[in-house]
């Protein structure tokens, strides 16, 4: 484990990270530890995730290629969250085992193209940016969302987030904002996670959820073909978690998917 990261019960902590190494003063600048700090489970040992706050741009730094995906007269906000999300995305992958990770370019699909061997994704919501990423020998897929519950337009997406099913759930409780910010955070997600292998645009009525509350997550189904992987009817989970005013929500598919889904095509032909 590199000497910038430990762990504390289960949870990642990480120091900032430049691009030629930690800044010298890294370990002694009090400023660092000072900024707030949002703590999401990671479960399992196979998953790398990092959390970072606006707070902590300045400790940290991005390379070259991946700054000069923003060309143009970009706006400085959103210049902020690229570079707080591309940060924490190095973060992770050093937590996987990179000691100079590669830059984090983009796919055509404008998602993360991560290094050979990784699945990841990043989320940024206000002034938060997470990344997870995996070795794809333990993870065939990983998405992960982070929401505001207030910043949510519920009046305005219900329709075009919810199927039937979904939408009495929603609005069958009291609760009926956070409801909808969960599920439209879960379905952000799930197309994170399987964009990157089926390669097909998908809308929020392709998935359908139903949430069990004992288990914290959103069990799901594919209304449609992805691929010969995904076919109509392919499960998952996504799990769920709320943090103050935040919903954070990650759909991870276990690499042993994978073989079962190979082994179902080859029997097909």
């Amino acid at each position: 484990m590199s000497g910038a990261q430990g762990r504390t019960n289960g949870l990642i902590g990480f120091l900032p990270i430049a691009i030629g190494g930690p800044p010298a003063n890294a370990i002694e600048d009090s400023a660092y530890f000072a900024c707030p700090k949002m703590q999401l489970e990671v479960p399992g040992s196979s998953v790398s995730l990092v959390t970072l706050h606006l707070s902590q741009l300045e400790f940290c730094s991005v390379h070259p290629e991946e700054e000069a995906l923003l060309q143009g007269n970009v706006a400085e906000k959103r210049r902020s969250e690229f570079a707080l999300g591309r940060a924490a995305a190095r973060l992770a992958l050093i937590e996987q085992g990179f000691t100079d990770p590669p830059p984090v370019l983009k796919g055509t699909g404008r998602e993360p193209a991560w290094p050979k061997g990784i699945v990841g994704s990043i989320t940024h919501c206000g002034p938060w940016a997470v990344a997870a990423v995996a070795n794809d020998r333990f993870v065939w897929a990983l998405g992960i969302d982070l929401e505001d519950i207030d910043a949510v337009p519920h009046n305005e997406i219900g329709d075009i987030v919810c199927s039937e099913a979904e939408r009495d759930w929603v609005f069958g409780g009291r609760d009926t904002r956070l409801r909808l910010a969960m599920l439209f955070s879960a379905k952000e997600a799930i197309y994170k996670a399987l964009f990157p292998l089926c390669r097909k645009f998908f809308d929020f009525h392709d998935a359908d959820l139903t949430w069990f509350p004992q288990r914290g997550c959103f069990l799901g189904k594919l209304c449609t073909d992805l691929s010969p992987e995904f076919p109509k009817g392919f499960s998952f989970e996504v799990d769920c978690r709320r943090r103050a005013n935040f919903v954070f929500t990650r759909a991870t598919i276990e690499a042993h998917n994978r073989t079962t889904a190979d082994e179902q095509e080859s029997s097909a032909i």
